[in-house]
């Protein structure tokens, strides 16, 4: 029999306890020991009500059982609230992102508009989880395309297009390998975001890939982005 393993993260809140606390409370500040199977939970909406004044540590306790639970919803509720946010907030946004469900999507890429008009987005984080997610196969570019190109439509292009600068370089074919599928696209979404954010960037493998023989859609989007972040927006 074929043995199944199904990844799933924990990450420790990088936030400072509140002194002093009582010991119910402070156990909020810690994760449950993991038992090395993924959490599971009903009813995720009800968690940010716990915490509101504290994203990022919530995000942490969310990490671990909303691959499984698929509740999406409850992303809203989080980023409405208070605190610092970081790598877990990201990670639970970019697995939201990568829901099969459009509706479970679409509820990430509302949070990540919210996040963008407070100007709260971890868009560095956003990028590093979403590249994570996608090199260990446990993201599907077209659904991260996809929210990605509609919050670019909903005005949210420089945070977008920060988003990416963090992630393109990990996930750009180096020499000798091919490109994951759905790559064209999303450049084709960097490139629209570059272009109404006005980007300048240098990004690791771009010109490698740009320089590459042939007119695929990976390869002609490249370009265009690689003249785009030279040119500061402008593409000419």
């Amino acid at each position: 029999m074929e043995e199944v393993v199904e990844a799933h993260a924990r990450l420790e809140p990088a936030t400072t306890l509140p002194a002093p606390l009582t010991e119910p409370l402070s156990e909020l500040w810690a994760l449950e020991r993991t038992t090395g199977y993924p959490g599971y939970a009903h009813d995720l909406e009800w968690w940010p009500s716990i915490m509101p004044s504290h994203r990022e540590v919530l995000a942490a306790h969310l990490l671990e059982y909303l691959p499984t639970s698929g509740d999406t919803e409850v992303l809203a509720a989080l980023v409405h609230g208070e605190g610092p946010l970081g790598a877990a907030t990201a990670g639970v946004i970019a697995v939201g992102m990568g829901h099969e469900r459009r509706r479970q999507r679409a509820a990430a890429g509302d949070a990540l508009i919210t996040l963008a008009a407070r100007g709260q987005l971890p868009a560095a984080d956003l990028g590093a989880a979403v590249a994570s997610l996608l090199q260990a196969g446990l993201l599907k570019l077209n659904r991260v395309t996809a929210v990605l190109e509609e919050v670019v439509m909903a005005g949210a292009h420089a945070e977008v297009w920060s988003v990416l600068a963090a992630a393109l370089p990990p996930i750009l074919p180096r020499q000798g390998h091919r490109p994951a599928p759905g790559l064209g696209d999303l450049l084709a979404v960097a490139v629209r975001a570059a272009t109404l954010s006005g980007a300048s960037a240098d990004l690791e493998g771009l010109a490698e890939l740009a320089a590459r023989k042939g007119g695929s859609r990976v390869v002609e989007q490249a370009r265009s982005l690689a003249q785009v972040v030279a040119s500061g927006g402008s593409g000419g």
